[in-house]
């Protein structure tokens, strides 16, 4: 994407002046600011020198090699090797001889230390232009751009004016690139972001990775007490990360020695890569350093798992807050103090949280933090809250509450609670119930809604993905709002079900009309709406991702953290990305092996597997398998399917496994059985069967089709290709407006001829394109013709 280059006037004016007058001029800035757009821009500004450019461009190679940026200098002049002791005045003599108009090397910082010291002196008498990372010896120096200067840039990118562009503004702080990647196809967070922002941070010591997960924590409380013991306690395990340039050194002006990150999106960076399991120890370290006066420490503690007497703190806290006309600030502290509390106030301290946020004119989040409480019955909250984030001290309190339930529907409470809290322990119990109800749901009537809504959520316990969204949907037919698995609605089990079904487009219906209706912003629909938007690539997925993570309450996001960590794992090995599939699958295990939530972690076992066989990890994917086995897990259909597709993927012979993971039954979960005929595929076709491995091609390429998950399907079509079978349809992979916008492209349109006839913005445009250049093997408009074949002649 060519963009003006916005917010550097004076910058060129100053770097042009310096080469009129025949030297050379350094710049510098942090990464991202645009060294290399002003090196383009510097060339080809009106009264740049005239002649022969000379470009280069040092890379981490060439930072071990002795003088090689200057060697490969001296060869495109036409010179020899050069000698240590002489290479000064050897490159003097060649620049004076050939007389280029202007040198250029990009990123010299990455050169080595000889090349460095020789183009720092020969920018003294020769037009020389070099950039760097940081600010040392900068003749001209990037900073970020002003908010003015960053809305421009906005514009370009066909970002709508308005309350949406603030968080934009924040997380980018001035730098042009973050602007470009967070409103990009990919989103923010992904390759670039990662290069740009936290380059290095996979290298770091494990210490050094806890205390900025540390450090990143403390700065979310905005109190400074918190960045103080970080830096007391780890000062030592942060000098990696200074020397990595994550963190900058705190100005000598500055009240506090504490350094700060680098950037906002590198502490972004450091969380979203951070586990469950490890942001509570690391909350939990952070208030065990933190003095008991301070307000921060209680508020660690409350987010490092159940603690009520952190929560009876956060109390008081709150209503010092209140007293001083900060309602706002009082409603966060009591959500975090309702989520903490191992007691059975939790509805207290929520409604208490809803008169703050009514109180700070914030209806709608005092409506949704209300929304389907049972405050009258503790039992189903403290009970979904235990299946929810699956912690021994909510599983030991919602036991508590359970041996106490009472009334006419205790049995079908206690049974339904001690099924999802153990269903390993209850799963014949729960199957013969799911059985004895099941041929009697029609005639139930319209009295039972509750019953239907704890049978739906024990079968989805059980792999019983059908019958829960049997039962789930007579449910929702009946009462919406039916409360069941903490607060959170039927509705939204009913959504996991479905995702899980493989109607996709049904869970996305659902997921709108609850948009529509106000439900939109419940924790569960927009962790699903986010799950749906990464499998299927959406343009604005990581848009979906953030505010499902923003709205994640931390101590009771287990499942939610599973459900996202699987879904962005699977959309990376779609695409390829088989590093990134990793990091994310790696979340759904604790250290030993431990599932972050059984509901998701056992039946991602295989895919786990798939990401440590493509990056060459094979003894560890089986010691994956054997920890899983040792531990063990529920024993239902699905996990039997999941088991032999992971033994496939380990074993010399997998026929017969891969026959047994596609077994009829493996049709109830589309997109698994799907990715597994892929994987048979490819092995008979390595193995000289490709007229075998044809029809599972032919039926996984249907399945990504339907359900719309454009990176798989795009596997396939090429699988099938190289087995000897072209797909008729090179469009098959693309949702209907890529293809619109694609065949557009490719007949001529510009990118606003195409945004004003579809009545989208040119920064959708630019979204849809690139995946339709994803899922078509291209790169450039160019080849959009040739990709669209037939496609495009007939229309």
């Amino acid at each position: 994407m060519n963009l003006p280059l916005r917010g550097r006037d004076a910058e060129l004016a100053a770097v042009a002046r310096r080469l009129s007058s025949g030297r050379g001029v350094h710049v510098a800035g942090a990464r991202g600011t645009g060294r290399s757009a002003m090196l383009a821009a510097s060339v080809s500004a009106p009264g740049s020198p005239a002649g022969t450019v000379l470009h280069l461009v040092a890379t981490g190679r060439d930072s071990a090699t002795p003088l090689g940026i200057a060697q490969h200098l001296h060869g495109l002049l036409g010179g020899p090797v050069l000698r240590p002791d002489s290479a000064l005045a050897d490159l003097s003599a060649a620049l004076r001889d050939v007389r280029p108009a202007l040198v250029t090397v990009d990123d010299l910082d990455r050169a080595d230390p000889g090349s460095r010291v020789l183009l720092t002196r020969l920018r003294a008498w020769f037009p020389v232009l070099t950039t760097a990372t940081g600010t040392q010896d900068a003749d001209v120096v990037l900073h970020p751009l002003t908010p003015e200067d960053a809305h421009r840039v906005l514009d370009d990118l066909g970002v709508a004016r308005g309350a949406g562009r603030v968080p934009l503004l924040r997380r980018a702080a001035g730098n042009p690139l973050a602007l470009v990647d967070l409103t990009g196809p990919e989103a923010g967070l992904g390759r670039r972001a990662r290069e740009a922002f936290a380059d290095g941070l996979d290298d770091l010591p494990a210490a050094t990775r806890r205390a900025l997960l540390e450090l990143a924590l403390a700065d979310r409380t905005r109190r400074p007490a918190g960045r103080a013991a970080v830096w007391r306690c780890r000062a030592g395990d942060l000098g990696p990360a200074l020397a990595a340039g994550l963190l900058v050194p705190a100005p000598t002006s500055a009240r506090s020695p504490v350094p700060r990150f680098a950037h906002p999106l590198t502490a972004e960076i450091v969380l979203d890569d951070a586990t469950t399991h490890q942001r509570r120890a690391a909350h939990r370290r952070l208030a065990a350093d933190l003095p008991g006066t301070e307000p921060a420490r209680d508020w660690h503690l409350a987010l490092a798992g159940p603690d009520e007497a952190a929560a009876a703190r956060l109390d008081a806290l709150a209503g010092r807050l209140a007293a001083r006309g900060a309602p706002r600030a009082a409603a966060h502290v009591l959500a975090a103090a309702a989520a903490s509390g191992v007691g059975t106030a939790a509805p207290q301290r929520l409604l208490a949280a809803a008169r703050q946020a009514r109180a700070a004119g914030d209806l709608a989040w005092a409506g949704r933090l209300t929304a389907g409480t049972p405050y009258d019955d503790a039992v189903f909250r403290a009970v979904g809250e235990a299946w929810w984030d699956p912690s021994p001290l909510a599983r030991r309190r919602a036991e508590e509450l359970l041996d106490a339930a009472t009334g006419p529907e205790g049995e079908t409470v206690r049974a339904w609670g001690r099924g999802l809290l153990d269903p390993v322990g209850h799963h014949d119990r729960i199957r013969a119930e799911i059985a004895e109800h099941g041929p009697r749901l029609s005639a139930m009537g319209a009295s039972e809604p509750t019953r239907w809504g704890a049978l739906g959520g024990l079968a989805l316990a059980v792999d019983e993905t059908g019958r829960a969204v049997e039962f789930l949907t007579r449910s929702v037919a009946v009462a919406p709002q039916v409360v069941n698995a903490g607060g959170r609605t039927v509705d939204g089990l009913l959504t996991i079900a479905l995702l899980d079904a493989g109607r996709w487009d049904d869970a996305l219906a659902r997921l709108a009309a609850a948009s529509r209706a106000g439900d939109g912003t419940d924790v569960s629909a927009l962790v699903s709406r986010a799950v749906l938007a990464v499998l299927r690539d959406e343009p604005d997925h990581h848009d979906h991702v953030l505010r499902a993570l923003r709205a994640m309450p931390p101590a009771t996001s287990a499942l939610h953290d599973a459900r996202l960590a699987r879904a962005r794992g699977l959309a990376a090995a779609g695409l390829g990305d088989h590093p990134a599939a990793l990091r994310h699958l790696r979340r759904l295990r604790g250290p030993r092996g431990e599932a972050l939530h059984p509901l998701v972690s056992d039946v991602a076992l295989a895919d786990a597997v798939a990401a440590h066989g493509a990056v060459g990890e094979r003894e560890a994917a089986r010691r994956l398998v054997e920890t899983a086995l040792r531990r063990g897990s529920l024993s239902s259909v699905r996990r039997e399917l999941v088991l032999h597709r992971a033994r496939a993927l380990l074993d010399d012979e997998p026929e017969e496994h891969f026959r047994r993971a596609l077994a009829p039954e493996a049709g109830r979960w589309p997109l698994e059985a799907a990715i597994t005929r892929l994987e048979f595929a490819q092995w008979l076709r390595r193995r000289g069967r490709p007229a075998d491995s044809r029809p599972l091609l032919r039926a996984a390429g249907e399945t990504f089709a339907r359900l719309g998950a454009p990176g798989w399907a795009a596997r396939a079509r090429s699988e099938l290709a190289a087995a000897g079978a072209g797909d008729p349809s090179p469009t098959a992979g693309l949702s209907a407006r890529q293809r619109e916008v694609a065949v557009l492209a490719a007949q001529g349109w510009t990118t606003p001829q195409i945004a004003q006839r579809l009545g989208i913005s040119a920064r959708t445009v630019h979204s849809h394109l690139a995946g339709a250049f994803r899922v078509l093997g291209v790169s450039r408009r160019v080849q959009l013709s040739t990709a669209l074949g037939e496609e495009l002649h007939g229309r």
